[in-house]
């Protein structure tokens, strides 16, 4: 998963997602209530590995939602080279596997949505159950808007600076960048040749306005059936 999954991985301080489907979630809510646990134990079992490997393992965080009646989602560490300074962050997310290796993404959608009806907001804490798809929506695009992203992303790396934002300002994420760049070529020419200077300048235009947009794809939504499609429509209209 993550940027080597789709293909726009950059050379140095990339990025990768290890999304573990395990067979002991037979639900959302099996997630939910074993994650921590298991987090727990990858953890301690890193931080042994970390004394025998040839490489240089730091940083081995769980990390936890604002909201602590969250479960954490996630565990973070960061692997380096001993012979360069090359490196790559981790984000370990045990998962639920609700696709089972397929897209048709009906009924997991339906399941979720009545999760969600039942416990609130859930601030895209099964997002990871859903990975296959956003790797491929990604992966079937041209290489140089590719490219594109990866000029992007390693612009966001070196220079965004969350520290110097001012009261009440906010970044989108990585991935919401990605897709802001995937929309701007889409609402220009849509063709492989495009001028890269000018691409960057309009994706930059869209980050500074984009809690005042609302865009979205309908690929791998069955917007025929009448509770995803009203739930989606709720979701458009709710406040950013």
């Amino acid at each position: 998963g993550g940027s080597s999954g789709k293909g726009t991985a950059l050379r140095i301080g990339s990025d990768a997602d290890l999304v573990v489907f395990l067979s002991c979630f037979n639900s959302f809510q099996d997630q939910r209530n074993t994650r921590q646990e298991i987090l727990e134990g990858i953890q301690q079992t890193l931080k042994v590995c970390a004394q025998s490997i040839a490489h240089d393992i730091s940083d081995i965080t769980i990390t936890f939602p604002p909201n602590r009646d969250i479960p954490p989602k996630s565990m973070s560490f960061t692997l380096k080279s001993r012979k360069s300074s090359d490196s790559v962050d981790f984000d370990i997310l045990p998962t639920f596997d609700a696709l089972k290796g397929t897209e048709n993404t009906t009924e997991a959608h339906l399941k979720l949505i009545d999760l969600v009806r039942k416990n609130g907001d859930l601030n895209g804490e099964f997002s990871a159950c859903f990975t296959e798809l956003q790797r491929n929506f990604v992966k079937q695009y041209e290489p140089k808007l590719k490219d594109l992203i990866r000029l992007l992303k390693y612009w966001y790396k070196q220079y965004v600076r969350k520290s110097e934002l001012r009261p009440g300002e906010r970044l989108p994420a990585k991935y919401a960048v990605e897709l802001l760049t995937i929309y701007a070529w889409e609402q220009g020419n849509g063709k492989e040749r495009f001028s890269t200077a000018e691409g960057l300048r309009t994706v930059l235009e869209l980050i500074c306005k984009y809690q005042h947009l609302c865009i979205y794809w309908t690929k791998y939504y069955n917007v025929n059936d009448r509770v995803i499609a009203d739930f989606l429509m709720k979701k458009l209209r709710d406040n950013r």
